[in-house]
């Protein structure tokens, strides 16, 4: 099993959402009251509403955060071998990539 470190911000986002739920899923659609089948559409619907793009003007991904994500972490002194198991890689190259 691979545990994934969560700050306060994100502990009491989830604990919001979940709120007094003792089952199922976590993020649930509010219209259809179903689960979430992917967060593409959420995530590229969203980043069309409020005209977000990549800092060189185009278009933004999905996959982008993961790399923001790592690299503010590493800008602030967090080494790449704590970064690899958070990235979810297991050989230290692609990390190192």
């Amino acid at each position: 099993m691979i545990l994934f470190p969560l700050g306060e911000r994100a502990v009491e986002v989830l604990k919001r959402v979940i709120g007094n739920r003792k089952e199922g899923y976590v993020f649930i659609n509010p219209r259809s009251r179903k689960r979430y089948k992917s967060i593409k559409n959420s995530f590229y619907n969203g980043v069309r509403e409020i005209g977000l793009t990549a800092l060189d003007g185009s278009k933004l991904r999905l996959h982008d955060l993961r790399h923001a994500f790592a690299t503010w972490l590493h800008r602030e002194g967090v080494s790449l071998d704590q970064l690899r198991p958070l990235m979810g890689h297991k050989d230290r190259t692609t990390t190192d990539r």
